[in-house]
């Protein structure tokens, strides 16, 4: 199976954590184009499909929380 990830929206280095993060659960092999960053993931121990949507919700998890923490650093400066 192979999702396609825009890099407007994803970030490579939370692409490469969750890869890290889920590397008991399958293979990754990561490719970009200009526009998109592409996932093969083979040698999955739960189904495909699944494995994939949960991966890519994963990824926004990752993005989100690096997020929150640069909001929350910023407040504490004194910057909104």
């Amino acid at each position: 199976m192979i999702i396609q990830l825009s890099k407007d929206i994803y970030k490579k280095s939370a692409i490469d954590r969750a890869v890290l993060d889920y590397a008991k659960l399958a293979h990754f092999i990561i490719t970009e184009s200009e526009t998109h960053y592409y996932c093969k993931i083979t040698h999955t121990i739960y189904d495909s499909v699944l494995t994939a949507k949960e991966f890519e919700n994963y990824i926004i998890g990752i993005m989100n929380q690096k997020n929150t923490r640069n909001q929350n650093q910023n407040e504490n400066n004194g910057y909104s």
